[in-house]
């Protein structure tokens, strides 16, 4: 049993709260608010004054890990500390708003010894669909000529900008396939107001051999979460996260099956499976490096985006 600490009880915070009080190989111990003055609860959980009071608990060993369900300002310096303190962390994405924020994580990993498992939820990398497209994909062995994407809703209006809300999703599959080094070559990048207020971001650009084309954001009439890939050839796979299961995923017109494993669930499963093996003291520092870079190419994209969009 894995015993968790909470550091924000926001709207992601709750998500957090429901799928671990049915699950039965953790459970949240302790948890910190990050703001807000009206009382919040957790079934068998003490609320203490900071991250670092959660820190200070797993230190004294009553406390394995930490869930990090803050806004973008917050997340990296708690990771870093996190880091530092060899207290394994799921952080939710973008593990800061800035390229150098994540950097700042990327240098706790690199000084630290032994770095403990350091988890960036971009959850869309755990959905059935987005797994299996990718191994599809593998399997073809085939050149991947285009990615197509779009992620976007009618909210939500968040303190910063929904380009590092939404964007972190769609890039990270990107990366994901293609391989977080892949040379990147932004050719254009253009923000608009969206209907009923918000903001929708268009970007075009390269990754390694592969165009890339995305449009995030949260100015849009309706949600969206769609995620297509063209291999040499022709061959089209695509997902839509908000289709029904018997066509969420569609290999060259034809439905390919799914399993119904949600993606939260799907992402805890494997980080308390890296939790056992911390506590078994298996360590893996390598893996832990390429966690903190990846985060830090997607971050360095969006600043990309931000920057030529404005």
């Amino acid at each position: 049993m894995i015993r968790l600490g909470l550091v924000g009880v926001g709207s992601w915070g709750q998500r957090y709260v429901a799928t671990v009080l049915r699950r039965d190989d953790c459970r949240i111990v302790s948890f910190a608010r990050s703001s807000g003055t009206s009382e919040v609860a957790i079934p068998g959980a003490k609320q203490v004054a900071s991250s670092e009071a959660l820190l200070e608990l797993a230190r004294d060993g009553e406390l394995d890990a930490l869930i990090v369900s803050t806004t973008p300002d917050h997340q990296a310096e708690v990771a870093a500390a996190a880091v530092a303190a060899g207290v394994p962390a799921v952080v939710e994405k973008p593990l800061g708003s800035s390229r150098a924020d994540a950097e700042r994580v990327l240098e706790s990993v690199r000084v630290s010894k032994s770095a403990p498992p350091l988890v960036v939820n971009y959850v869309q990398l755990y959905t059935p669909g987005y797994r299996t497209l990718r191994a599809l994909v593998e399997r073809a062995n085939t050149p991947l000529v285009s990615i197509a994407s779009e992620g976007s809703n009618r909210g939500a209006f968040r303190s910063f900008s929904s380009l590092y809300d939404y964007g972190p999703h769609d890039l990270s599959l990107s990366l994901d396939l293609v391989g977080t080094n892949a040379p990147f070559r932004l050719e254009k990048a253009t923000k608009r107001p969206g209907a009923g207020g918000g903001e929708l971001f268009d970007a075009e650009f390269v990754l390694g051999d592969t165009r890339v084309s995305m449009r995030v954001g949260n100015g849009a009439t309706a949600k969206t979460r769609r995620f297509s890939v063209t291999l040499a050839g022709g061959r089209t796979l695509s997902h839509d996260n908000l289709a029904p299961p018997e066509s969420m995923l569609i290999d060259g017109g034809v439905p390919v099956p799914l399993d119904g494993t949600l993606p939260l669930d799907q992402m805890l499963s494997e980080f308390v499976e890296l939790c056992e093996r911390w506590k078994r003291g298996e360590r893996d520092h390598a893996r832990e490096l390429r966690n903190a870079e990846f985060s830090v190419r997607v971050n360095e994209i969006l600043d990309a985006i931000a920057t030529a969009s404005k």
